[in-house]
């Protein structure tokens, strides 16, 4: 059985330039634009990783987050979230709340994503 990603981000490029970063043998990646069409997807595929935005329509990233982190069904699942916005120290205690795996600034430093996504997908 192949690995799953779920990628939410309301940005086209940046959408389509996760994707391929991150198509590798063996992972099926999903794309969407929005939260709340991102939970959807989660409770129906069950992704190994889901790597999101915090900024996106439907459900932000903090809120997707906690709702997969309360889910016994989507308890191996990590959850990787990314912003442009929520940067600092003011949000670390969101991020941690919110029971992220991992938080990434963007622009993404995409040989670290790229790595810990591999962690992740390969414990």
């Amino acid at each position: 059985m192949g690995h799953k990603l779920v990628i939410i981000d309301d940005d086209r490029m940046t959408l389509r330039m996760l994707e391929e970063l991150l198509s590798q043998e063996g992972v099926k990646i999903f794309g969407v634009r929005d939260g709340s069409e991102g939970l959807n997807l989660i409770l129906q595929e069950v992704p190994d990783v889901v790597i999101s935005d915090v900024l996106v329509p439907g459900l932000d990233g903090f809120d997707l987050c906690r709702k997969i982190k309360k889910n016994p069904g989507l308890a191996k699942t990590k959850v990787i979230l990314m912003s442009a916005v929520f940067k600092g120290y003011y949000y670390k205690n969101d991020i941690r709340e919110s029971g992220a795996d991992d938080f990434f600034i963007k622009p993404i430093q995409t040989d670290a994503l790229k790595k810990r996504v591999a962690e992740f997908l390969n414990p």
